[in-house]
């Protein structure tokens, strides 16, 4: 079922998607209530590297969900499940399946403003697509509120070792990769926060920086939608991209009694 309602909302939504990153707005911090769900839909397109493997564009149409759970203040703990579901069209036709789950937990907290998060996550080998391996990654999402919290500065980077899969019959181990994000946003008005950032990703001696701008309507406590928009300023050895995902966030609470 769950295979089914990704790839019908991927479908009915026109919209752009990049790799999931977290570096959108109050990345470190967590809602009122302890539990939070993500419904992400998108589509990337990714540019060629002439006379290369990658000498070609691809086109992907991505949905996922992600659970979070988390408590505390001061100090806590959060982890997230994130369940994707992708559809790619390029010159060697037309694939979909469901992608590598994820399954992260770390420490976090408060320090007045500031608003921290530590993670360690474990990707699994893919179930429909995707590589056969599983990857490692550690990393941080920070949020600085000012004192009105109208203005914020949200960071996200981590580190990820890449396994070992088997190719072609040969052992293959993709380079490790780092990736940090830097998003300043403003409230312009109650309901409604703008801005952008940067992103960079880095593979050895490859890298990519990307311009990224994001919206964010609150309609309640509850409910909020994001606007993430992605375009590659510089690259090399990566294919560049441009993207835009659409995020649905759900806040809710298991044990709170329903009316």
């Amino acid at each position: 079922m769950l295979k089914q309602i990704l790839l019908a909302a991927a479908l009915c939504t026109i919209s752009y998607t990049t790799t999931t990153s977290a570096d959108t707005f109050r990345a470190g911090l967590n809602s009122y209530t302890p539990y939070q769900a993500d419904f992400r839909v998108g589509l990337n397109r990714t540019d060629n590297i002439p006379d290369t493997e990658k000498d070609e564009s691809t086109e992907s149409i991505q949905g996922e969900a992600v659970l979070k759970y988390w408590d505390g203040d001061e100090i806590g703990k959060r982890l997230f499940l994130s369940v994707p579901y992708e559809l790619t069209n390029n010159s060697k036709g037309t694939s979909h399946g469901l992608e590598r789950i994820t399954l992260g937990f770390g420490p976090r907290g408060r320090i007045d403003n500031f608003y921290w998060y530590f993670h360690g996550a474990l990707t699994f080998p893919g179930i429909e697509k995707g590589p056969n391996r599983y990857d490692f990654r550690f990393g941080l999402m920070a949020t600085y509120l000012s004192p009105d919290k109208k203005f914020e500065i949200d960071i996200h980077s981590f580190y990820k070792f890449t396994g070992e899969e088997e190719k072609d019959n040969e052992t293959v181990n993709p380079p490790d990769e780092l990736y940090a994000g830097i998003v300043v946003g403003y409230r312009i008005i109650d309901n409604m926060i703008a801005g952008g950032g940067l992103t960079a990703l880095v593979k050895e001696k490859d890298y990519r920086i990307n311009a990224r701008v994001v919206l964010r309507w609150v309609f309640s406590k509850d409910v909020h939608l994001e606007l993430v928009g992605d375009k590659t300023l510089y690259s090399k050895g990566i294919p560049g991209q441009e993207s835009l995902l659409f995020m649905l966030r759900y806040n809710f609470d298991l044990d709170k009694p329903s009316k």
